[in-house]
């Protein structure tokens, strides 16, 4: 069939909000305008290249038929010379029910793959992910989430298993007896210094994945439209946390959500633990308790500062979670769901990319956004 793929424009909104709405969801957050813009501005300065669009669509005629959100960033890799790669996370991947499986989506990505040496994706599906092996993407089955109690008869109720809160009280109390650390302001280029100082090793990347520029960080949590985030720290040495606290949707329960961790040791990352760290992360939860948060949780995939949350309080989810009934908190509150499944990743990087020290955090992609209309 004769299909052409577009940049997408402002001028293209109001079909591919009709297109959503009714091939995806009527209620989905990203019907909201203001939302849909953020979640693809992307995170190059002046993104406005037409090689950088913040989506492709995939038109018949003047009916719309097909829609890949993009997000654009650069990323840093495991290369001798340490240079930034053009690199985009894909958000949303859909074509008109009637003409799937004719090759339009393979099409739509055959463009994106085009014009990016790494392209990544967070929370796919079985389809989905059937195609990117196809292609030759490498894959993480689940991001590592990392869980704990504040309040055990609150933290009790938001998980899948029945669990014993004389078990849960002495979990809790680990966390409640650290001093607590209240937020502090960071500015943008506060945080971009600490990322770099903590990432770059003297002409290489320690971590691979999406390079945090000072624009990543006022783009992606200073300007947020869908969630107000907080930061705590120590801004010139580090280390540094990011997070946000979540209501649980038709429950008086909240929860503390981390979704950026920066060691003081950048050794840490994929080395020891970094003490300095876990006490931060302590003294976080403490403060979250202080707030009436129930419990706290981070996610992140490739394996990134595994033996400093060892050190914490935080125990990582059980896969099944009939091993540790404990750690079967509700992957989502917005709305409350115990069945989601665990976050996976597929991601294409040049050949020449040794496929270790990878960093992907559930902040990465659209995982971290409202699942409700703001």
């Amino acid at each position: 069939m004769k299909a052409d793929v577009r940049a997408y424009t402002p001028t293209d909104w109001p079909r591919l909000a009709e297109f959503i709405h009714d091939y995806w969801s009527p209620t989905h957050p990203i019907l909201s305008q203001r939302l849909f813009n953020w979640q693809y501005h992307g995170y190059l300065n002046g993104n406005s290249s037409p090689d950088r669009p913040p989506a492709l669509v995939l038109w018949e005629g003047d009916r719309l038929i097909g829609f890949l959100g993009l997000i654009h960033g650069e990323y840093q890799l495991n290369r001798p010379d340490g240079r930034l790669a053009p690199g985009v996370a894909l958000a949303m991947w859909m074509i008109h029910p009637e003409l799937r499986g004719a090759g339009l989506g393979p099409r739509l990505l055959a463009e994106v793959e085009a014009r990016s040496d790494v392209v990544v994706c967070l929370g796919v599906n079985r389809e989905a992910g059937a195609c990117y092996q196809r292609r030759g993407y490498r894959q993480i089955e689940a991001l590592d989430r990392w869980v704990a109690p504040l309040e055990a008869d609150g933290y009790a109720a938001l998980c899948k298993a029945t669990v014993e809160l004389a078990d849960l009280r002495a979990w809790a109390s680990a966390l409640r007896e650290a001093t607590p650390a209240p937020p502090v302001e960071l500015s943008a280029d506060v945080l971009a210094d600490a990322w770099r100082r903590t990432t770059w090793n003297g002409g290489t990347w320690r971590v691979q994945g999406l390079h945090r520029s000072a624009h990543f960080w006022q783009t992606r949590y200073l300007e947020s439209v869908g969630y107000h985030y907080l930061a705590w720290g120590v801004p010139i040495a580090g280390p540094l946390v990011i997070g946000r606290i979540e209501a649980v949707a038709g429950q008086p329960l909240r929860v503390l959500r981390l979704v950026e961790l920066l060691p003081r040791d950048p050794s840490a990352w994929h080395g020891p633990a970094d003490p300095a760290l876990a006490e931060l992360v302590a003294g976080v939860s403490a403060w979250a308790a202080e707030q009436n948060c129930v419990a706290v949780d981070y996610q992140a995939g490739g394996g990134a500062l595994r033996a400093t949350l060892e050190q914490t309080a935080l125990r990582c989810q059980a896969r099944p979670i009939e091993r540790d009934a404990a750690t079967s908190l509700a992957p989502v509150f917005q709305p409350l769901n115990f069945d989601k499944p665990a976050i996976n990743v597929y991601y294409r990087a040049p050949a020449d990319v040794v496929d270790e020290r990878w960093y992907f955090p559930k902040s990465d992609g659209d995982m971290d956004r409202p699942h409700a209309m703001p």
